[in-house]
């Protein structure tokens, strides 16, 4: 018999720490030739514009792929994580997305939350319109939105953002585009005249900059761009109200000014999404597929473990706090205080037949954020002496 000594075990896991996600991973598909550093077709990630030149993409080389690099890093700040491929300038729209992009997604091992195409073309290109970019954006959109399903359905989401290239001049024959993909935009902003590609770079830089909840058209964020076009290469200014708001209605994603203002911004976070869908934002996109993620890392662990049986047959009071209280945990520490939603409810029905299925349901419930996409003001002179 050992000595007699005292035993101390240090318990873990009452702090109720959680695991962290990482919601704004982006990853850019740019066109070019293979570099010094890096071939074509070759998914690589990289923490900053001087990564970008290590690996031989300069703006003496790859100019389209170094401006829209040089474009996210303004907006995300050195040291945010970046997926980047490059792939041919003949890559056509539709090759791109069903045969380069699941290679980029499937490299970054799930991190990637979200990605934009930004396909740059060599002088005297001639766009194959279809519509009003050059794509048909349609069967585009629903390749992307049949892509970015998949990964969803393995627990990793991805947002996909199209650069609506070659906008069509004069503007004519706007046709709404929603209804298909809730997981999939369009960009048509660009920072100045003469571009026939959007921003992209800038784009996706914002959107990983701010909270999954924060819509990329918030005006306090500030600015998208001192000055602002559209890939038709036209001036901002050259385009009426109308004609903007046209585009807006059809499912894409233009810039703006406003009057009082400088500079150009987003106009709004719309995706592809039906009217009637709950993800006709992309902010509310985000935020339910940051859930999914936490819900996910979350449950993993429990899978395969046994769960007591009550004498009735339903799962015990205290094994349903639990399964209960893991998530909520979770979803408040994650959510909740990063102001991502406003509340969330979860509930487990002790009643389920786990013997028989060996499965159990849990309930999830998020109240989202509200968004001031309009604000109506009533104003009018008040005398007191008539009250």
């Amino acid at each position: 018999m050992a000595m007699p000594s005292v035993s101390i075990a240090v318990a873990d896991g009452a702090l109720g720490r959680t695991v962290a996600t990482d919601d704004g991973v982006g990853a850019l598909l740019l066109t070019g030739v293979a570099a010094s550093g890096l071939a074509l077709t070759t998914p690589v990630r990289i923490y900053s514009i001087a990564d970008a030149v290590t690996l031989g993409i300069t703006l003496a080389t790859h100019p389209h792929a170094t401006a829209q690099i040089t474009d996210f890093y303004s907006q995300a700040g050195t040291g945010a994580e970046l997926w980047i491929m490059l792939v041919a300038e003949t890559t056509t729209a539709y090759n791109s997305i069903t045969g380069s992009l699941p290679v980029l997604l499937t490299a970054g091992g799930g991190r990637i939350t979200i990605v934009g195409t930004s396909l740059g073309r060599a002088a005297g290109y001639a766009p194959s319109m279809t519509g009003l970019v050059d794509f048909d954006l349609p069967a585009l959109a629903v390749a992307a939105q049949t892509l970015a399903t998949q990964f969803a359905v393995d627990f990793t989401p991805v947002i996909i953002i199209l650069d609506g290239s070659y906008l069509l001049t004069p503007l004519a024959g706007v046709v709404s585009v929603k209804g298909t993909g809730d997981r999939v935009g369009v960009f048509l902003g660009a920072t100045e005249s003469g571009k026939r590609v959007s921003s992209m770079g800038r784009f996706l830089g914002r959107l990983a900059a701010i909270p999954v909840h924060q819509s990329i058209a918030r005006v306090k964020t500030g600015l998208f761009s001192a000055n602002g076009a559209l890939t038709s290469g036209l001036a901002l200014s050259t385009y009426s109200k109308a004609q903007l708001d046209s585009l807006h209605d059809a499912g894409y994603m233009v810039l703006r000014s406003f009057l009082g203002l400088v500079g150009a911004y987003v106009s709004d976070d719309v995706s592809l999404a039906s009217p009637t869908s709950d993800f006709t934002s992309i902010a509310r996109r985000r935020v339910m597929d940051k859930a999914i993620r936490i819900a996910y890392q979350t449950y993993i662990k429990e899978l395969n473990d046994t769960v007591e049986i009550g004498a009735d047959g339903k799962l015990l009071p205290t094994k349903v706090s639990y399964l209960e209280d893991v998530i909520d945990r979770a979803l408040r520490t994650r959510m909740v205080a990063e102001g991502n939603c406003s509340n969330v409810s979860v509930r487990v029905d002790p009643a389920q037949n786990v013997i028989a299925t060996d499965k159990v349901e849990v309930v999830v419930k998020i109240t989202p954020l509200g968004t001031l996409k309009n604000i109506s003001v009533k104003l009018g002179f008040f005398n007191p002496a008539n009250s």
